[in-house]
């Protein structure tokens, strides 16, 4: 699903650039964070060697990207990281890896479209930016990465608050607190 919203965001696609907040599925999103069972996406093929390095090098390119776009505006390192997600870390989501391992490579994959969401939102693609938000949180889940998706139910009030959604902000920002419960956050 990623791969296909990338693929359309790359593109300028009128099904990216047009599209709108859908407040509608704050409720079924809400629900299926906190209370789904985690989906276990497991290709079963043989195990990646290298899962552990996958998640640091996500990690450590996701935050060089976000560092060039503080430095030089919102939206500078938007199609880089587009790019990246489409031909680095989606081939790397399919990989079987360890549990502990595979539970690190999808936190920096959350990580990734939690970022992903933030360009979005400040191209003007909100409808985009609730999508990449929607999938980072489902992959946070995937990870059991609790401050991740309460960070991100946390985004997802944030951008219903601005776009004058106050009902799904306040849902969003309830959701957040009951998905971290009193955990501290993560420097």
């Amino acid at each position: 699903m990623l791969a296909d919203l990338t693929s359309a965001d790359l593109s300028d696609s009128p099904l990216v650039t047009a599209a709108g907040w859908v407040s509608e599925s704050a409720p079924s999103v809400i629900t299926g964070y906190l209370f789904a069972d985690p989906l276990r996406l497991d290709q079963g093929g043989p195990v990646a060697e290298s899962g552990a390095e996958v998640a640091s090098r996500i990690r450590a390119t996701v935050r060089y990207l976000m560092d060039l776009d503080f430095q030089f505006g919102g939206g500078h390192t938007r199609k880089m990281l587009l790019f990246y997600w489409k031909t680095e870390i989606v081939p790397a989501l399919r990989q079987s890896y360890p549990d502990f391992v595979r539970r690190e490579v999808f936190a920096a994959a959350a990580d990734a479209a939690q970022v992903l969401g933030w360009s979005a939102y400040d191209a003007g693609r909100h409808g985009a930016a609730q999508r990449y938000f929607v999938q980072g949180l489902r992959l946070a889940r995937e990870a059991n990465d609790q401050l991740m998706g309460g960070r991100i139910l946390s985004n997802l009030s944030h951008q219903a608050n601005y776009l004058g959604n106050f009902s799904d902000a306040v849902q969003f920002a309830r959701a957040a607190q009951a998905a971290t419960g009193g955990k501290v956050t993560r420097p």
